[in-house]
């Protein structure tokens, strides 16, 4: 299975995308390759929630898990599946909806942000 992709080159903007998981999906692990920043301290951020089968969030915004601001060219891993270790910002012991919101902040001066970010749904 080809994972679901989001690519980005975003600049000074946040906004989110909803990745559909399938019925079957007990979890979702999402990873982000950031590939390229500019600007003064370019961040981004990421807040992972569930999503309704009605399209709404529960409750609004229904978040599992919000990452650290990633600055530095590297891949990051972020894990949501009932049963696993916690921990900060890298993973949750959540079970998930059928759809997964993915937010994004991007912060510092002038920021511009490029890089992927891969969804694959585990089961």
């Amino acid at each position: 299975m080809t994972p679901a992709q989001l690519v980005f080159n975003a600049q000074g903007a946040a906004g989110n995308q909803v990745f559909r998981l399938g019925a079957n999906a007990k979890g979702v692990k999402f990873l982000f390759n950031l590939t390229a920043s500019a600007g003064t301290t370019p961040t981004i951020t990421f807040t992972f929630g569930s999503v309704c089968p009605d399209g709404s969030t529960i409750p609004y915004p229904a978040v599992l898990l919000t990452s650290a601001a990633i600055s530095a060219v590297a891949v990051t891993e972020y894990t949501l599946y009932p049963g696993i270790a916690v921990t900060a910002n890298v993973t949750a012991s959540v079970c998930v909806t059928n759809d997964v919101n993915v937010a994004w902040t991007l912060g510092g001066t002038t920021p511009t942000i490029t890089g992927v970010l891969y969804c694959v749904p585990l089961s």
